[in-house]
């Protein structure tokens, strides 16, 4: 039987046609430039990962574009996240698997690497915390992270300890926080994230569970920009609560799938509020606009998410009259644009569905804060490595 990631591997003779090199060079290459690769059950053939061939054969090709030395890599080596063409997996599982069973908090402790975390009691809030709390309460989630993060750090002495353990141990009392702020509490304390959250909007058990889904599937998404941003501040030995403030500040960037929410969020409510609601797509095509939510991925993987979702929203929205708008738009835009769904706009439905538009994207901050603290303390575990920037500006005056 074929095993599930076998179309992962590429075998010695494609991965040697890939580089250009000779089977023996294929061989050496292994110990020394890093290629992994698996023995074939019963033979002494091996499988190679197709990733590190093309990563190695697409530097072959800049040095002999540009007739230059190959410089050091930029690539940011990473264990947490790898994203196929066709699956997502936090540290070699399955995300859509994990997304079936796991919780929010289940799913931290595999990332972080730490068991048992979430076990501990929560710490009791002061005074002062409160009082600041009370100032800002009606913010946004990521803003109270933002004032009370800072001051958190202060009053917590281990929060300063970078360790992996003490990463953990602070990404508890964060991820308890954040579903505090998210939940209107006055502290946090030890339930699900996903359970706190269907109290608070009076969920059905069946969307409790779409909750609880999701907070999985945005709980990283390889080296996003905000994971970038966030292993750059970590090196510098910032505390996990900092680091959060760090992605949080990142997150809304304009350029970034999230940082669009509310263009695309304004186009969702075109589209269920629109008599037909292919007049919403339409009227941008005929413009030659792009069409928010339905944008080219920029990378050439597919996003697996966007497919796991819509199944789960025409389960749990059948027959609903704001799903047969939302999936005719996408119909007339596949029809148009050739291009499916972006995640954010389903993610983006389902939060208008279960009451929590006001407070957009707020699961995805929470969620994305555990893949944060993992890139974040992944990064101060590895020693540090400045790149340097290549100038290209005007040259000295003499």
């Amino acid at each position: 039987m074929e095993r599930d990631d076998d179309a992962l591997y590429i075998d010695s003779k494609e991965a040697a046609q890939k580089l250009g090199v000779s089977l023996s060079t294929l061989y050496a290459y292994v110990s020394r430039k890093g290629i992994r690769s698996r023995k074939v059950e019963g033979s002494r053939k091996r499988l190679y990962w197709a990733q590190d061939i093309e990563r190695l054969a697409e530097t072959g090709r800049a040095a002999r574009a540009t007739n230059t030395p190959t410089p050091p890599s930029a690539t940011v080596t990473s264990e947490i996240t790898l994203l196929t063409d066709t699956a997502l997996y936090y540290r070699g599982k399955d995300a859509l698997k994990l997304a079936d069973s796991a919780t929010l908090e289940e799913v931290a402790e595999h990332v972080w690497q730490i068991g048992a975390v979430f076990k501990a009691p929560p710490r009791r809030s002061t005074k002062e915390v409160q009082t600041l709390r009370k100032a800002v309460r009606r913010l946004p989630m990521a803003e109270q992270a933002s004032a009370l993060f800072p001051v958190l750090e202060r009053l917590e002495p281990k929060a300063y300890d970078l360790s992996p353990e003490g990463y953990a141990a602070t990404g508890v009392e964060i991820v308890r926080w954040l579903a505090a702020f998210l939940c209107d509490l006055d502290e946090p304390v030890t339930r699900p994230v996903h359970e706190l959250i269907g109290e608070h909007l009076g969920l059905t058990d069946d969307l409790v569970d779409l909750v609880r889904r999701v907070l999985v599937l945005c709980l990283d998404y390889e080296l996003s920009f905000t994971a970038l941003a966030v292993r750059t501040a970590a090196d510098a030995g910032i505390s996990p609560y900092l680091a959060v403030v760090v992605g949080f500040g990142t997150f809304r960037g304009r350029r970034l799938r999230f940082g669009r929410a509310e263009m695309i969020s304004l186009f969702l409510r075109e589209i269920l509020t629109a008599p037909n609601p292919e007049t919403p797509v339409l009227s941008r095509y005929r413009l030659g606009e792009p069409l928010p939510g339905f944008e080219e991925n920029p990378s050439r993987e597919a996003d697996p998410r966007a497919d796991y979702l819509l199944a789960h929203i025409r389960r749990l929205f059948a027959g609903d009259t704001d799903t047969e708008k939302l999936l005719g738009a996408m119909e007339t835009a596949r029809s148009l644009y050739g291009r499916p769904p972006e995640f954010i706009l389903l993610l983006l439905f389902v939060e208008l569905k279960i009451g929590m538009a006001d407070k957009q994207l707020g699961i995805a901050g929470l969620a994305r804060s555990v893949g944060w603290l993992a890139h974040a303390s992944e990064q101060y575990q590895t020693p540090s490595v400045r790149p340097r920037a290549r100038y290209a500006g005007a040259l000295p005056e003499s």
